[in-house]
C-alpha cells in the first residue's frame, strides 16, 4: 500500500515538476505572442499607419526559446504580406484612373486617348500580377517558407496555425478578390468609353458643359456607358 502511494506521489511529482517546467512557460509565451499579434494587428488595421510604431514592434522580440523563431518568422511573413495588401488598395484607389474620364482628359487626350487606355491597361496588369502574388503568400508552402529548415514539428504546426488566426489578411483574400475583380470590371468599361469616344471622335466636342455629340443616338449611346459605371 505505502508503495503504491510513493508511487502515485512520484507521479504527481512529475506532473507538477512537468507543468511548472514545460507547460506553464510554453503557455505564457504563447500569450505574449498572441498579444504581440494583436498589437501588430491594431497598428496594420488604424487608416493611417503609424510607421514608426510599426517599425518597433517588427523589430523587437518579447519571446524565448522555439517561441521566438516563431515570432520573427510571423513578423517577417505579416510585413511582407502587409507590403502586398498595400500595393493592392493603391492600385484599387489610384488617383489618376479616377481623372480619366474628365473634360480635362477629353481635351488633353482625345480624341484618340492613346495615352488614357495605354495607362488604364498597363495598371489592370500590375493589378494582376498583385493578386497573384497575394494568392501565392496566403498559401500554406509559402507561410512556412518563412521558417528555417527542419525546424521542430511541433513549433511547425503552431506557427501554421497561428498565422491563420492571427493574420487577419490571409482571411480576406475572397474579399480582396472581389474588390478587385469589381475595380477592373470598371477599368474596362472605362476603356470601353474611350474606345466609344474614339471610334466617333468626329461626331464630338468638348463644351463647358461637357460632350456635345451630332446626334440624339450617340448622346443616349454614350449617357447609358456613363449610367452603367
Amino acid at each position: 500500500m505505502k508503495k503504491r502511494i510513493a508511487i502515485i506521489v512520484t507521479i504527481l511529482l512529475i506532473l507538477t515538476i512537468a507543468i511548472l517546467v514545460i507547460i506553464i512557460p510554453s503557455l505564457l509565451q504563447r500569450e505574449k505572442l498572441k498579444q504581440e499579434a494583436k498589437a501588430l494587428d491594431a497598428v496594420l488595421s488604424e487608416k493611417e499607419v503609424n510607421q514608426e510604431k510599426l517599425d518597433e514592434i517588427l523589430n523587437r522580440r518579447v519571446t524565448k526559446s522555439g517561441y521566438v523563431v516563431v515570432e520573427d518568422a510571423y513578423k517577417r511573413y505579416s510585413k511582407d504580406l502587409y507590403d502586398i495588401y498595400k500595393q493592392v488598395l493603391a492600385k484599387i484607389s489610384d488617383e489618376k484612373i479616377k481623372q480619366i474620364l474628365t473634360l480635362d482628359t477629353y481635351k488633353a487626350d482625345g480624341p484618340e486617348f492613346a495615352n488614357s487606355i495605354a495607362y488604364i491597361e498597363q495598371i489592370k496588369e500590375e493589378a494582376k500580377n498583385l493578386i497573384t502574388q497575394y494568392y501565392e503568400i496566403v498559401s500554406d508552402e509559402k507561410v512556412l517558407s518563412y521558417l528555417p529548415e527542419n525546424f521542430d514539428d511541433n513549433y511547425v504546426n503552431y506557427y501554421l496555425g497561428f498565422t491563420k488566426n492571427y493574420v487577419g489578411d490571409i482571411n480576406q483574400l475572397s474579399k480582396v478578390q472581389s474588390s478587385m475583380d469589381s475595380i477592373v470590371g470598371l477599368w474596362d468599361k472605362q476603356i470601353d468609353i474611350l474606345n466609344f469616344l474614339k471610334t466617333n471622335k468626329k461626331q464630338w466636342m468638348v463644351t463647358d458643359k461637357g460632350l456635345s455629340f451630332a446626334t440624339e443616338e450617340l448622346t443616349n449611346a454614350f449617357n447609358d456607358k456613363i449610367k452603367n459605371l
